[in-house]
């Protein structure tokens, strides 16, 4: 396979879920599929074997995400990860026309003694809600574990978790250990480490469409959720004017990966580094990137991955206004 360093664009893998609401459509402003499912889920990156993306644009057209990473992995990865089989981070939208089911990801130490598990911490990012929705994440500090666990089973579980409005440009870091969920009218999208284990809690008394509970994993949820961490996820939204560019982190240091939100109102001057690579998700408006490569428009929405060995870049925010970008990268 011949090297061509550019941005990458992806075609997204749709996701039905009991849970999927209609927020998704008008934020992408694309047409809602042909479908009776509830999309819940739209995976814009993934490298998992039954989640592949596939590359939307350029030389790589059609080709998987994965034969990138195999192929060129300081070129595209950058050496932080060289060697890994797979890309790091997904990068998903979750559309909750219900809230979600309780649940939390293991940590590492929990990860290995559940074989087929893996670690997952993730950020979360508000878009859109209805007036009274709420995002779930974390331990009250005035509950106690016994009284989570004596609880459990019961909708009374609720009493025992943080619970903040929603709020468009909240961003929530959900590290691994932390019990939570998107609750219900909420549009968000979710900066992850590559990892689709999920131990539910507590589904709210649900029913599939066959009539029967989902199942659970109360146990190994019970095991994983970091009772003494009673920290603060929410990173709150800054909505004052702004007459420069302003950055933001929005997860604690953590040596999986940084997520930053970038506030626009000229251009942005940044590289990639052998290092890691940079993901830009215009969250407000339509940007343009510039590189050796050449332009590359991006629609509000649409995650475009800048390979390591991209190196010098330039963002231009929608002209006259003030844009909002995403920018995530490995921990270096």
């Amino acid at each position: 396979m011949d090297l061509h360093i550019y941005p990458l664009l992806f075609n997204p893998i749709l996701k039905e879920r009991l849970w999927g609401g209609e927020k998704l459509y008008k934020y992408l402003d694309t047409p809602k599929p042909d479908t009776d499912k509830n999309i819940g889920e739209c995976w814009f990156i993934s490298d998992r074997e039954d989640e592949q993306v596939t590359v939307a644009n350029g030389a790589y057209e059609g080709l998987p995400l994965n034969d990138l990473v195999k192929s060129y992995p300081a070129k595209f990865v950058g050496n932080r990860h060289q060697g890994s089989k797979r890309f790091p981070l997904i990068f998903k939208y979750v559309d909750a026309g219900k809230r979600q089911s309780l649940h939390v990801h293991p940590d590492e130490m929990i990860a290995r003694k559940h074989p087929g598990t893996e670690s997952k911490n993730e950020v979360l990012y508000v878009l859109d809600h209805d007036d009274h929705s709420e995002i779930y994440a974390g331990l009250r500090h005035d509950r106690t574990q016994l009284q989570f666990r004596t609880r459990v089973g019961s909708n009374d579980l609720e009493e025992c978790l943080q619970t903040f409005p929603s709020r468009n440009g909240d961003a929530f870091y959900i590290p691994a250990g932390t019990v939570h969920c998107v609750g219900e009218g909420n549009l968000v999208m979710e900066v992850i480490q590559n990892s689709d284990t999920t131990f539910r809690v507590h589904d709210w008394d649900r029913e599939c469409s066959e009539g029967r509970k989902r199942d659970l994993q109360v146990e190994e949820a019970l095991e994983s959720i970091h009772f003494k961490d009673r920290t603060l996820p929410l990173v709150r939204a800054d909505e004052s004017p702004i007459t420069s560019n302003r950055k933001k982190d929005l997860v604690r240091n953590n040596k999986y990966f940084k997520c930053e939100e970038i506030k626009l109102v000229d251009e942005f001057f940044s590289n990639t580094s052998p290092k890691t690579f940079n993901i830009i998700i215009p969250v407000d408006s339509e940007i343009t990137i510039s590189c050796d490569a050449g332009n590359y428009k991006l629609v509000k929405g649409q995650p475009c991955l800048l390979p390591a060995a991209l190196g010098a870049y330039k963002v231009h925010p929608e002209t006259g206004g003030t844009s909002t970008i995403l920018r995530a990268m490995l921990s270096m």
